[in-house]
């Protein structure tokens, strides 16, 4: 080991100084404005998918008449050194809750940037390895995978926790977030030992198995969010530690399942000596790891903040308007309920129809268009229905019909009111409503004059001599049809 780390420090002292450089440039995460967010739409039966790629801060306003989401957001994943990186926080309600949201909301959405990949630590190969960014969606923070460690540097805690450095055995073990993901894997031993894996959010990551040989990376957590189940937050493996300058079977630790970078197989020798993986775009997928005196480890993967919702449509009923009234001539009926409805209809229509048995074809009612009704004698014999159709901002709903009335019925005919002879007087004249009835109500108008009525009587006065005046008796009673009568006396004449 001392020999070779003499011929480590002949170059790699300049190599590694360029190298860190170079990379640190190539590397830099792109950042997005607050602008719109312009998320990949896709769908899932009724349901639309927004799924935000683009690392920064963008904002998104909640489409109109949407007032529930399920969500997925996953924290970028840390990048690799000789331990694997941790892999990005995973925090979702999918299939478990849903989140109540305002239509037309600003919402702001960041996707975290993956960590930057180091250095496996030995020599000059020193370069360190950063921690994923955090992912947002409004007021929930998934946090960032943490960075793999080396000998001397321990790994950084995260949404999962970075993986430990090679031949360190007592070197801390980092930590994942709760509720969010796991600690990462540590070596396992002081000679030759390998880097761990990384933690991941559906698992802890594995410590270095055997001399050389690197940890594999914690599992991520699958999820159907998007309508098919896919593993997010998976954890880097961690490097092999060997110095044979050629790949070294199985020496890297496997990334976890959800994204995460293959910790390298190749240890220290001439030329390029990695041939792990970075953690993958959009998965919060730990860096792969490195051999010690590797400059070169896998970045972690950016994050990804996905949105499920029910896709805009014309509203749809679920429960069939109802009214209220009796089915009887003169009578009112009345909407008591439009129904239940999805799509938060903004308006609504009616349509009152009848028809000649109860399950028969119903026909629109002329102007019957109003949320009341007063059924008339054409409706006699007949059942009706009110059609409610909902609209909202996309469209119109089919119609949806109420159940029938009972078959309606005609109203009892009042009695014709009967009357005396009229008896002149100096002002008008009088006369008796011979068959007047206390249940009745009377309503009289006289086309001249005065007219007043005590109980069957019924005075006329006002009149010059002899001037004549019909007087119109009006009768009325609950249920029944009304009627009336006309009398037409004279006052005495000169």
């Amino acid at each position: 080991m001392f020999n070779r780390l003499l011929s480590l420090r002949r170059f790699g002292s300049l190599v590694g100084a360029l190298c860190v450089f170079v990379f640190t440039v190539a590397v830099m995460p792109g950042v997005a404005s607050a602008a719109a967010c312009v998320p990949v739409i896709t769908t899932d039966g009724l349901y639309s998918v927004a799924s935000f790629k683009t690392v920064g801060t963008c904002e998104w306003t909640v489409p109109s008449a949407i007032t529930e989401v399920t969500y997925l957001v996953v924290g970028g994943g840390g990048g690799g050194a000789s331990g694997g990186g941790g892999g990005g926080g995973v925090l979702t309600n999918h299939g478990v809750s849903t989140l109540t949201v305002t239509p037309n909301a600003v919402l702001s959405v960041v996707v975290g940037a993956g960590g930057t990949y180091g250095g496996g630590g030995s020599g000059g190969s020193t370069v360190n390895a950063t921690s994923g960014g955090n992912s947002t969606f409004g007021s929930i923070t998934a946090t960032g995978g943490g960075y793999g460690g080396t000998a001397a540097r321990s790994p950084g805690d995260g949404g999962s926790g970075g993986g430990g450095g090679y031949d360190n055995p007592g070197q801390r073990i980092s930590l994942g977030t709760s509720g969010q993901g796991n600690s990462g894997g540590r070596s396992d031993r002081g000679g030759y030992g390998a880097g761990g894996g990384g933690g991941g959010a559906g698992g802890v990551g594995a410590n270095a198995p055997a001399q050389h040989r690197g940890g594999a990376g914690g599992i991520g957590v699958s999820t159907s969010i998007t309508g098919t189940a896919t593993p997010f937050g998976g954890g880097g493996g961690g490097g092999v530690n060997n110095n044979n300058g050629a790949s070294n079977l199985n020496g890297g630790g496997v990334g976890g399942s959800g994204g995460g970078g293959n910790g390298s197989t190749l240890g220290y020798g001439t030329g390029a000596y990695f041939d792990g993986t970075s953690g993958a775009a959009n998965t919060g997928g730990g860096g792969g790891g490195t051999d010690p005196e590797s400059n070169l480890a896998g970045n972690g993967g950016s994050g990804i903040v996905i949105v499920r919702y029910l896709a805009a449509s014309a509203p749809s009923n679920s429960a069939v308007p109802t009214f209220s009234g009796t089915a009887r001539t003169g009578e009112t009926l009345t909407t008591t309920s439009t129904g239940t409805w999805s799509g938060s209809p903004t308006s609504y229509s009616y349509q009152w129809q009848r028809a000649s048995t109860s399950g028969g074809s119903y026909s629109n009612i002329t102007s019957a268009t109003n949320s009341e009704y007063v059924l008339t004698d054409s409706d006699i014999g007949k059942y009706i229905k009110v059609s409610v159709i909902a609209t909202n901002s996309i469209g119109a709903s089919s119609a949806a019909l109420s159940v029938a009335t009972s078959v309606v019925v005609d109203l009892t005919d009042s009695v014709v009111p009967t009357a005396t002879n009229p008896v002149a007087t100096a002002t008008g004249f009088t006369f008796t409503i011979s068959n007047f009835s206390s249940s009745d109500t009377y309503a009289l108008t006289t086309s001249k004059g005065t007219v007043s009525r005590s109980t069957g009587e019924v005075t006329v006065t006002g009149l010059t001599a002899g001037e004549s005046a019909t007087v119109t008796i009006a009768v009325s009673r609950a249920t029944y049809k009304p009627a009336s009568k006309t009398v037409t006396g004279s006052a005495i004449p000169l």
